[in-house]
């Protein structure tokens, strides 16, 4: 997984140690991080805490808080990822507690339901609430990408645009790309977010908190580069983005990035789409 890749880059630069507690997925982020060679060297433990007790016992949930606000809860995934942190000292942590089904969903909470939390090196919580879709086996392994999808937005998320420059350019393969066009990327969609969000917003279907981050990041760059890419072709600019959601989005993250996308390009780029659609080539 290129996101775990990018992690290890992440922590090993800053000598950051992370700890994971997770309900839901049994495990199932910790073994996509430790399934990545030297992972030993910024990984320190991960928790399966299934059940409430483990909860408590392990991550020192009160049972009060459980039994006031429930399992899956903001309340109890931040408890998680503060108790996590605690015990180990670690300098980041990562949680999940979720219903994946079949059973054990409610109107206030249905199957697909999960709750995340991010202890930072800063000493903050972050913490977010998706429902997912699919069978009990995608909605645990889509709350494994947007786990760490989220831990890497926080972590570069607490930079400045040019430190984040600095640490990508440090990757390895950054020589083999357009560093022009790299740039106008990175620094654009950061300086026009507001106005991107804008644009983005009204095409969605849920609260903009509640995208991904990667699928977020995506359509910024697809939008902005229908805005101000114009010797691209809008088809060209259309699929990449499709793509690269694809490759580092959630399982469906592509069709959410493509309707969006889709729906921005006539008001965007009107004159090559109207001849497309003289032409005969709309989808």
């Amino acid at each position: 997984m290129h996101l775990v890749e990018e992690l290890a880059r992440l922590c090993l630069r800053q000598q950051w140690q992370l700890v994971t507690a997770e309900s839901c997925t049994g495990g199932m982020v910790a073994a996509a991080i430790t399934n990545l060679a030297g992972s030993s060297q910024w990984f320190e433990r991960g928790y399966v805490t299934y059940s409430n007790e483990a909860k408590h016992q392990d991550l020192g949930v009160p049972l009060q808080l459980i039994e006031q606000h429930g399992a899956v809860s903001r309340e109890v995934a931040e408890a998680m990822a503060a108790g996590a942190k605690k015990r180990t000292h670690s300098d980041l942590s990562l949680s999940i507690t979720g219903i994946a089904g079949p059973d054990g969903g409610s109107v206030d909470k249905p199957v697909g339901t999960v709750w995340f939390a991010w202890g930072l090196a800063n000493g903050s919580i972050e913490s977010e609430k998706v429902l997912f879709t699919g069978n009990r086996q995608s909605v645990r392994e889509q709350s494994v990408e947007f786990a760490l999808q989220g831990l890497y937005q926080f972590l570069v998320g607490q930079n400045e645009a040019a430190d984040i420059d600095v640490f990508t350019r440090d990757l390895s393969g950054f020589h083999k790309s357009d560093s022009v066009h790299y740039d106008a990327l990175l620094y654009g969609c950061i300086e026009q977010r507001e106005v991107l969000d804008s644009l983005i917003e009204p095409l969605l279907d849920r609260k903009l908190d509640e995208i991904s981050p990667i699928e977020h990041a995506v359509m910024w760059m697809g939008t902005y580069e229908f805005q101000h890419c114009i010797d691209v072709p809008w088809r060209v600019v259309l699929n990449e983005y499709i793509e690269l959601a694809k490759s580092f989005g959630g399982t469906d993250g592509h069709k959410y990035v493509n309707g969006v996308l889709n729906g921005l390009a006539p008001k965007l780029r009107p004159l090559e789409v109207e001849a497309d659609r003289a032409k005969g080539k709309m989808q």
